[in-house]
């Protein structure tokens, strides 16, 4: 399992992003996101259709769990009874099992199928941002044995993740899923479906164990007025808002790392020129000028006139400029190294060819310099013919 390593740890990444956006949403917010995803746990599972039950599980009241269900499409009105929606519920069943195995993708890869579907799935634009949300909030209420990849602590994890986002939280969680998969197996977007056609649930005709108990007298005028229209448009808003802000933040940070890198290529540059031969190798002589001062210090030497301390203490305001850039040296002036053919060319060398299978020491004359990874020039290095000198 070590070799998905990489994978888990792009998801545990995804996972810490979503949980630090939640904790900045208000408390009333995770609150009815919570109260939804019990909502669409209880009929995913079919633990209880009765409006009554999920009430007190959520705290919540009848009319506002009935007018969550119908925003759900679970249910329709028929002659003033609810009824369930038998076949969206099927289809969405079949999304979660397809969606499992999709996670599992690492460890079965003989799903096409189940892959066809999450492809077609993932790149419809007109689905709802809830039928996210409620597949997700299905895949991870699945016993853990049917997730080999996943352990239990991971699966409670995206759990929590689902259980407070909002739809387009949601949505943005369900397509980062399948883009850090596609990024690792490229070869799931070449398995396509050319069209998949949703299930329709206009002409169901309920059975005895689809119809909810019939429920209060309600007018159904009063459920379509314009109060619950605005209600219903103001959690699409939302959800549009969420997914847009998600993608916004990713755009961001991909925006900051390359203003780094372009930054650095900048300095890789002015460094380089700094260095150069037409420009007498600044970088080496205040290297070299700051290694003998150092060494006169450490022999009890101090500057005379005293004043001239103020134009040393220039030297320690350009190192720790230097510093802060990310510009560093390998080697001291004067080490000893050993060098032979192969690593020869990391070197500007000076004496005797060398040979395969023989080593050659030298002395370093001017150190080797490094931005923050990127080389700015090598270190300067003379054989030491006697070892005496």
């Amino acid at each position: 399992m070590s070799k998905y390593d990489d994978l888990k740890t792009q998801i545990k990444e995804l996972n810490e992003k979503c949980h630090n956006r939640i904790k900045n949403d208000i408390e009333e917010t995770k609150n009815r996101n919570s109260t939804e995803y019990i909502v669409i746990r209880n009929y995913l599972q079919k633990k209880s259709f009765y409006i009554e039950d999920l009430s007190e599980l959520t705290k919540n009241t009848s009319r506002n769990i009935t007018d969550l269900l119908k925003k759900l499409k679970f249910i329709r009105f028929k002659q003033k009874k609810l009824i369930i929606q038998h076949k969206r519920l099927n289809w969405l069943r079949r999304l979660i099992e397809d969606f499992i195995v999709f996670l599992n993708y690492p460890i079965n890869k003989k799903s096409s199928r189940s892959i066809k579907i999450i492809n077609y799935f993932i790149k419809n634009q007109k689905l709802d941002p809830r039928d996210f949300k409620i597949a997700l909030a299905g895949v991870i209420e699945f016993k853990p044995e049917n997730h080999k990849f996943f352990t239990e602590d991971e699966l409670e994890n995206m759990s929590s993740i689902i259980r407070n986002a909002s739809w387009g939280m949601s949505m943005y969680y369900f397509r980062q899923l399948y883009l850090i998969y596609l990024e690792r197996y490229p070869e799931i977007q070449s398995i396509q479906l050319d069209s998949i056609e949703s299930e329709k649930d206009d002409k169901e005709n309920a059975e005895s164990d689809d119809v909810i108990a019939e429920i209060e007298e309600i007018d159904i005028k009063e459920l379509v007025n314009e109060n619950e229209k605005l209600s219903e448009d103001l959690s699409e808003s939302r959800a549009a808002f969420d997914f847009i802000a998600m993608q916004y933040e990713d755009l961001k940070s991909k925006l900051e790392e390359s203003k780094k890198d372009v930054y650095d290529k900048v300095l890789v540059k002015i460094f380089k020129n700094f260095n150069s031969v037409e420009n007498n190798n600044v970088l080496d002589a205040f290297f070299i000028a700051k290694f003998t001062l150092n060494k006169l210090k450490q022999s009890g030497w101090k500057p005379s006139p005293p004043e001239l301390n103020s134009a040393l203490y220039m030297f320690n305001l350009f190192s720790e400029f230097f510093k802060r850039q990310g510009l560093i040296t390998r080697y001291d002036i004067e080490e000893r190294i050993e060098i032979s053919l192969e690593n020869v060319d990391d070197f500007d060398y000076k004496g005797t060819d060398i040979i395969e299978g023989v080593k050659v020491t030298a002395k370093v004359l001017s150190p080797a310099w490094y931005l923050n990874d990127n080389k700015i020039s090598k270190a300067s290095i003379v054989e030491i013919k006697n070892k005496e000198e």
